[in-house]
Parts: structure tokens; sequence; C-alpha cells
């Protein structure tokens, strides 16, 4: 998966970043900060990687056997896995054999026999690297200190193991407004006025499933093994790393535009075709699922801040305008014409659209907060 999808615990196992890290090498450097400028998503994760191998100097705390002992004794209690527990040996190996320093001083509690730090341990780590070490130690202190276990260990007598608890989140806009959110695999999700999305947090399973009532333009982190989902009124989209728009704003019709990568769609009566970048894949409340070519800036540009009309009609214009700044229109007097108006804003402010509109359409209109005033004067 590369590093677009790295944790901290991944950085902290990683020989080239922990290089970075202990050797500041130019070349090395250049790398990182060009991933940063390209993964700003996975900087926060990064930046606390590098915190956590910064302070690794366990010389300053100073502890004593006893304290070496003890702390080892309660990790050691509460550890079963394997992996882990192989990293605590490793990590009483390197506080300097915390148990033979007590043992010497009479001290109770102390291990003996068959319960001492196994020879093979001393035998595979005696000769490691400052570089494995600080990348073993690393891991171990990004599980303490990022998941609270020390406290967990000293504190609590509870053997059960901890369940991962799925949480629903639910993300929603009224008009006037769009937001931009990251989800829990790294996926960029850009949702529009009057819509809401919804999914779990982890994602569980095989599958990373978000609902979706209105619109949004998906960006989808890559990952062969786990397709992402969106689920819109009956219609599925399937994606393995792309970046598409969903609108399931009418009932009645479920439109999905593919900018980059592949996608699967499946309308609600089990037909299904998969996109290509360009197209653009209507499902109707009959059954019907039509492909077409579409004009990217028209379907996709309100993401960017574009506000597209083609051909519009006066009440088509007046829908747009309302859900895009969040507004009500009250219209008195006269009869409306219809033209159909063509043009493009971005991130324009209402009032100089409005300056458009009515030069076309021949009528004043006043803005007081959210509510516009039009008085329509075509004869």
């Amino acid at each position: 998966m590369g590093y677009t999808n790295y944790r901290v615990e991944d950085f902290l196992e990683d020989d080239k970043f922990i290089e970075w890290i202990l050797t500041n090498d130019p070349e090395i450097n250049d790398f990182w900060e060009s991933w940063i400028d390209g993964h700003p998503e996975r900087k926060q994760a990064l930046m606390d990687a590098k915190a956590i191998l910064l302070n690794l100097d366990f010389k300053k705390h100073a502890l004593t056997a006893e304290e070496k002992l003890e702390l080892y004794n309660a990790i050691e209690a509460k550890t079963t896995h394997k992996d882990i527990q192989g990293a605590f040996e490793i990590f009483r190996h390197y506080m300097g054999d915390a148990q033979s320093g007590a043992a010497q001083s009479g001290e109770t509690g102390s291990k003996s026999g068959s319960d001492q730090r196994p020879a093979e341990v001393t035998d595979t780590y005696r000769g490691s690297s400052k570089r494995s070490w600080y990348k073993v130690a690393a891991l171990l202190i990004a599980i303490v200190s990022l998941a609270g276990i020390i406290g967990y260990i000293l504190y609590t007598t509870s053997s059960e193991p901890e369940t991962l608890m799925t949480k629903e989140i639910v993300k929603q806009n009224p008009k006037g407004q769009r937001l931009t959110t990251y989800l829990p695999d790294g996926s960029k999700v850009i949702l529009n006025a009057s819509s809401k999305l919804r999914y779990n947090s982890p994602f569980e399973g095989d599958r990373r499933m978000v609902e979706l009532d209105g619109e949004a333009f998906f960006e989808v982190e890559k990952d062969t093994a786990r397709p992402f989902i969106v689920a819109a009124n009956g219609v599925t989209t399937t994606a393995l790393g792309t970046s598409f728009n969903v609108n399931a704003k009418q009932e009645d019709r479920v439109e999905v535009a593919l900018v980059s990568g592949k996608v699967r769609v499946t309308n609600s009566t089990m037909q299904s075709i998969v996109l290509i970048p360009g197209n653009f894949a209507v499902s109707s409340r009959l059954g019907d699922l039509v492909v077409r070519k579409f004009d990217q800036l028209e379907v996709v540009g309100w993401k960017d801040g574009i506000l597209s009309f083609n051909e519009s009609s006066f009440s088509e214009i007046i829908d747009k305008l309302e859900e895009w700044y969040g507004v009500d229109f009250k219209i008195d007097g006269g009869s409306i014409n219809q033209v159909h108006y063509t043009s493009t804003y971005q991130n324009a402010s209402l009032d100089e659209i409005l300056k458009g509109v009515s030069f076309v359409y021949h009528f004043e209109y006043k803005i007081s907060g959210d509510t516009v005033e039009i008085k329509y004067e075509y004869k």
C-alpha cells in the first residue's frame, strides 16, 4: 500500500522513515518533504511519529532497577499477543536487565528460573544497531503512549480484552453550505449543500460502505482488499481507488460521474455497468441505466466553487441559487419569459450573479438577509 494509508505505528516501523529522523540525510529529507506536500491528510500521523522518535531517550528518566522491574512485570502480566510480548522482552533487555539488578539488591517480587528473560532474545538483539533499537522502542512507546496502556496496566486488574467500538458518523449540510471531510481510510469527501453522509468509523469487514442523501464528490484511497461503496437511493457505486461524483438529490434519479479511475454502478434492478473517466451514468426509478458523456465543469465544478448554468430556465436558476446561497426567493408580479440562461461563475457573490440574471430576465431585486425579493417587470 506504499505510504498512502500509513498510521503512526506504520511510520515507526519503516526503516526509511527512521533513517530520515535519525540521520537527517538531505536526499531522504527531500523525499519526505515532497511526500508530505502530496499527502497533507497524513501529515499529522507523520509528525506524531516523528515526535515519538525524537523524544526517545530513556537515560533522561534515570529509572531505578526496582522501577524498571515494576514497570516490566506490570506490562508482562497484561500482555498475551506474541508479537507485543516479544517487544516487551526487548524493552526489558535494553532497559538494563532490571531483574538482575533487583535480585542483587534483595528486592522481592523478581522472577527466577524459567521466568527469566530467554537467552534467545538476548542473542537475537545483542548486536542490534541503534536504528533497530529505536524502531522497536518507538513501536512500544507508540503503543503505550497513544493507547494509554500504562495507566490501564498499573491501575486496573481486569483481564478482559478491549472491544473495538464502532460509531456511526453523520455529516449533514443545510442549504448554502459545503463541507470537506475525510473518512476513516483517508478518502476525501466534498459534501454539497442540502446533503447528508452516513458511515461507520472504523469501517467494518471487507468493504468501506457509506450512505449518501444528496450530492458528494469522492476521492477514494486505493485498497484492493476492501472496495469502497456508495449507496444512494437504491443505486450502489463501487470503487477501489478513484474520484467520482454521486448526485442523488432527486428521489427518482441518481447520477454518477466518473473523473478518474474506474467504478461499477448497480441499480435497484441489478443492472450493472462499469464506467470509464468522462462517462456519466443515470439511473431512473423505472430501472433504466443510461450512460453518456458529461461536461466536467458543469457536473463537478461545484466542489471548486464553480456555479454553472447551461441553457437553464428561470425556475432552474432560482432553485440553484436558493440551495447554493441558502436563501429564499419571493417573486412579485409579471410573467416570466421563456429564454434560457448560460453562464459560469466561480466564487461569486449572490449579488454578482443576480446582476447578470436580472439583465436577461428584466427584473429588479433586493437582498435582505436570507431573503431575496424579485419584482418582475418584463412585458
